[in-house]
C-alpha cells in the first residue's frame, strides 16, 4: 500500500510542464511532501484520538471556522474545488 500511495502521489505532484524523474528513494522517503510521510502522518493522528478515545468528525460541514483569514481560504477552496 505505501510503495502504490507513494507512486501514485509523487506522479500526481508533479509538474507536468517539468520532465518526470522517476526515483524510487525520493518516492519513499519518511521526510517531506511524500505519501508515506502522510500516510505515517494520518496513522500518528488517528493513533492519537484511539488513545485518548476521541472520535474524529468526518464531516466536513461540522468544522468551526471562526477566523476571517480561514473563512477567506475556505470560501476560495470551495469554489476551487467545485
Amino acid at each position: 500500500m505505501v510503495g502504490i500511495g507513494a507512486l501514485k502521489y509523487a506522479d500526481l505532484s508533479n509538474d507536468r510542464n517539468k520532465d518526470y524523474v522517476f526515483d524510487w528513494k525520493r518516492m519513499l522517503s519518511f521526510a517531506g511532501n511524500t505519501a508515506p510521510y502522510l500516510q505515517y502522518a494520518r496513522a500518528r493522528i488517528l493513533s492519537i484520538f484511539r488513545r485518548g478515545d476521541v472520535t474524529p468528525s468526518t464531516d466536513l460541514a461540522a468544522i468551526n471556522v471562526s477566523e476571517p483569514a480561514e473563512r477567506a481560504w475556505r470560501s476560495s477552496y470551495s469554489r476551487s474545488r467545485a
